[in-house]
């Protein structure tokens, strides 16, 4: 009887199996399932008829969808430039999606131009800023006094090799040169910084908050009693501006890790990307954090230390000798931690989840590549909808698919034959050697 059950029971599955079995078909293909490019818009100086050119071209040779990115332009060209979010520009861009929407191909869109986010309507409020520190040892006899302010030189960095000092920008900027032509990559005019911080250290080691002291000149007296070492704490402009910007997208980049800075930026685009005709845009793209590949950090926030207060329960300005190692080692270490978990927190919230909520209000969907950032790389991926990566370090790749993995998300992206050599020399065989490893 055992045997005769089990012949049954088998016999039942074999058969149900039989009747159950749907017909196998191929999933319909869908744009998700072809190869993207990057569309990279020199001046935006596009026409129709070369729209309707090159989404013929690429449909033809099966890619599924384009990434639009405006970014400079070439020179001799300047009189069919099209500037960033100009009427001229809305028009190319709601002529594009009607036309990929005909070839079934999709559309993301660059939240700004060239990299990283920022642009002309950006303030020195909501621009990327370093911190500084002064490091003072006070005599009763001494004009320590003269020392509060810290001088800062100017440079300029441009990414077309040109030579330019800071005083031909100004001389250009002023006679209403070109920054398309001037190309500049960060900028740091020569200035005088006063202390946003004050923190004075007696000989047994008592600390004393003088920052609201800073004004007044009596009060500053009293450190001239004795011996004191004195932390000044100076924020500056990091200078970082947009690489490789479109015209009528130069500017200072922007402060990540500021809510208020973040908000001011995207509002910039929220009268044209509010209109319903641009819903079939799929997605907003981020092209990398890519600041600190400028002179110096983009280390600090007008909102940092306030920030830092609500969320470690104590006063980074107190600590500046153990944030910039003058203290013991295992303090220095625990202070830096806690600012590195401030930073992270900043950019994850203040950045990259506003920014994605920005997008989702508008129907929309965020690619972003979140490799460089100083916070958690896996974090901030997994807080966009499609995570993108770059580069040719395997752990890099991973990355991306992990976070997307962990949270759920069904597309992962990655920027896999862009600037594998010198622009129009890459070979296919760089192209097929980098999308396989992907």
């Amino acid at each position: 009887m055992k045997k005769i059950k089990f012949f049954f029971g088998v016999l039942f599955f074999q058969v149900g199996f039989c009747i159950a079995q749907p017909k196998l078909e191929w999933p319909r293909v869908e744009s998700i399932h072809k190869p993207w490019t990057r569309w990279w818009w020199q001046g935006s100086a596009v026409e129709k008829a070369d729209i309707v050119w090159m989404l013929d071209e690429l449909n033809s040779k099966g890619i599924g969808g384009v990434e639009i990115t405006p970014i400079y332009g070439v020179k001799g060209e300047e009189k069919k430039f099209k500037s960033f979010l100009s009427r001229d520009w809305q028009d190319a861009i709601l002529f594009t999606l009607k036309e990929a929407e005909k070839r079934y191909m999709g559309v993301d869109i660059a939240n700004g131009t060239g990299w990283p986010f920022g642009g002309p309507w950006i303030k020195e409020s909501d621009a990327s800023k370093s911190l500084y520190l002064k490091r003072i040892v006070t005599q009763p006899s001494g004009n320590w006094k003269d020392s509060l302010t810290l001088k800062r030189e100017g440079f300029v960095r441009v990414a077309n090799q040109k030579p330019l000092t800071v005083s031909d920008v100004e001389q250009k900027l002023k006679t209403a040169a070109s920054l398309q032509e001037l190309a500049i990559d960060q900028l740091q005019y020569q200035e005088k910084l006063n202390p946003i911080s004050l923190l004075a250290i007696d000989s047994i080691g008592n600390k004393l908050d003088w920052t609201t002291q800073l004004n007044n000149p009596s009060s500053l007296n009293v450190l001239s009693q004795g011996k004191w070492t004195l932390y000044a704490a100076y924020q500056g402009l990091h200078g970082k501006m947009v690489e490789r910007a479109a015209p009528g997208g130069e500017g200072y980049a922007i402060d990540h890790f500021s809510l208020s800075a973040t908000q001011n930026y995207l509002g910039a685009f929220d009268s044209i990307f509010n209109s319903p005709n641009y819903s079939y845009i799929r997605s907003f793209f981020n092209d990398s954090y890519e600041v600190d590949d400028a002179r110096g950090q983009a280390n600090f926030s007008n909102e940092l230390f306030s920030f830092f207060k609500r969320k470690m329960g104590y006063a980074l300005e107190m600590e500046l000798p153990a944030l910039f190692g003058f203290d013991s080692v295992q303090k220095n270490a625990r202070v830096r931690y806690d600012y590195r978990m401030v930073i992270d927190e900043m950019i994850l919230n203040n950045f990259t989840g506003t920014w994605t909520n920005w997008a989702h209000a508008k129907g929309k969907l965020t690619r972003n590549q979140s490799h460089g950032s100083p916070a958690n790389t896996l974090d901030l991926y997994a807080r966009v909808d499609i995570p993108e990566t770059e580069g040719t370090e395997l752990m890099r790749f991973k990355f991306a698919s992990s976070a997307a993995h962990v949270s759920g998300k069904k597309i992962i992206a990655a920027e896999a034959a862009t600037w594998l050599n010198e622009n129009f020399t890459s070979s296919w065989a760089q192209v097929k050697k980098s999308v396989d490893r992907y």
